[in-house]
């Protein structure tokens, strides 16, 4: 029996169909997090976040705020995630000081860099990689380079000066992610 290409392609996309379908089943009415009010698209796919985050240029987070005056302090964002506005849940979500907890996996894949401390899931795993560099960060070492803070924003105070003085507009997100950069290369 010889198969032809559109037979196999016709059958590969009907399994997708069916995949996608069951998928999105699944994630509305059966998943864990399906009893959490939101949208139905939020709930079914990542390309409602994608939607805001791409297209309109990373405004979920105020789509996030709109969604809590709509569907109250917990509400599900996305398949796999849910977002809380209740400060009382914040011992739940952060923990409490000295309590061991993983990290979520999915979240840490963004940074890519799967061997690096900030990637590391495993809390005990997570301590023994970040123990080597754990005294630069100390309140004492941190201190020492305060002048670093100083130098910078007195660099920025002047840049600010010069612009006022030329009356033209100034965008204060470069100016701001400028001064970052500076501190944390210098730190570095």
């Amino acid at each position: 029996m010889v198969v032809s290409y559109v037979t196999s392609a016709s059958t590969g996309v009907t399994a997708l169909i069916i995949y996608t379908l069951a998928l999105v089943i699944y994630r509305l009415y059966f998943h864990p997090l399906s009893k959490f009010p939101g949208p139905k698209l939020a709930a079914a796919t990542l390309w409602y976040e994608f939607y805001f985050d791409v297209n309109k240029k990373g405004a979920y987070i105020f789509k996030i705020r709109d969604l809590h005056e709509q569907y109250g302090p917990v509400i599900r964002i996305s398949p796999h995630a849910i977002h809380v506005n209740d400060p009382e849940f914040y011992d739940v979500y952060s923990g409490r000081a000295g309590e061991k907890r993983n990290k979520y996996g999915w979240a840490l894949s963004h940074f890519g860099t799967p061997l690096g401390t900030v990637s590391t899931v495993d809390h005990a795993h997570h301590r023994l990689r970040r123990a080597p560099v754990a005294p630069f960060f100390s309140k004492t070492n941190v201190r020492k380079l305060d002048y670093v803070l100083h130098e910078n924003l007195r660099k920025l105070m002047m840049r600010l000066k010069e612009w006022e003085k030329s009356g033209e507009p100034l965008n204060l997100l470069n100016a701001y992610k400028s001064l970052t950069s500076d501190i944390i290369t210098t730190y570095a």
